[in-house]
């Protein structure tokens, strides 16, 4: 399982949000780059730079989302 992170935009902290988990690196990567392309895509800022933006998020291998007591149903 892999899990996305948007470094340091947990709100009040430096700690990552999690955004959502996938069972293959090539279904993260490819909601990476649509998140990506959205906001540099939305941005006010014309010379937003797509890779500063797409080194923002992290993919990291995470455990099943449904087991973790922070999570809310």
């Amino acid at each position: 399982m892999k899990l996305v992170l948007w470094k340091e935009m947990m709100k009040g902290t430096k700690e990552d949000l999690p955004l959502r988990p996938f069972e293959t690196q090539l279904e993260a990567e490819a909601y990476v780059t649509g998140l990506v392309d959205l906001i540099v895509m939305q941005s006010k800022d014309k010379g937003i730079d797509w890779k500063k933006v797409r080194d923002d998020f992290e993919i990291i291998e995470g455990g099943d989302m449904t087991d973790d007591e922070n999570v809310k149903a």
